[in-house]
């Protein structure tokens, strides 16, 4: 739902919709369709990670595709508060999906996800399958952690991808409906901060 916001996502609205996404939003993005799997020394490198230095509960889990992996300055941005940082370049939510055993090992209260950029290259790929993907991870991510909340970014614009916005509107409102209607999963729409 959109309300009753912990104080932790107020913060990540405020710091979100200034950086890296004003930046971003003026850069020059491939319009390629992005099929291919992330690397798997990507996971290896997260799993040795996990293994010395576990993510505490009260870490807030970032999930998705380059727009997290170039948020070098994420943990300054967000001190005191503790992020472990797991974007990785080019992914879509069906990439997500693919790697959910490796995300359900967190036991994160705070999940924030940002897809859709690399969905909506595939020009098949429809607004109501994206939400399919996005509410079949958030159902196991939910289940994996009592009082968990997940919180999801509005797809957003960019001008190499300009072609793609309207898809990308229609599944922004679809998430935002979903939220809506459902207990501890949350929508923040980035999109207005953007576009101004």
């Amino acid at each position: 739902m959109q309300h009753a916001f912990s104080p932790v996502a107020v913060l990540l609205l405020a710091v979100l919709a200034v950086q890296p996404y004003a930046a971003e939003i003026i850069a020059t993005n491939t319009a390629a369709a992005v099929t291919a799997a992330p690397p798997p020394s990507v996971f290896d490198q997260w799993q040795a990670e996990e293994a010395t230095n576990p993510t505490p509960r009260d870490t807030i889990l970032l999930v998705g595709s380059s727009t997290f992996t170039r948020w070098q300055s994420v943990q300054q941005m967000m001190a005191p508060y503790a992020v472990r940082n797991r974007g990785f370049g080019g992914s879509t939510m069906a990439q997500v999906l693919l790697y959910t055993n490796h995300f359900l090992q967190y036991q994160s209260r705070l999940v924030v996800v940002y897809e859709g950029d690399n969905d909506f290259c595939n020009l098949t790929f429809t607004p109501h399958a994206f939400l399919a993907e996005c509410r079949r991870f958030t159902e196991l991510m939910l289940a994996a952690v009592p009082g968990r909340d997940v919180l999801f970014l509005s797809v957003k614009p960019s001008p190499s991808r300009w072609c793609f916005f309207e898809r990308q509107s229609a599944a922004n409102e679809l998430l935002r409906a979903y939220a809506l209607r459902t207990p501890r999963v949350h929508f923040i729409d980035i999109v207005p901060a953007l576009l101004g």
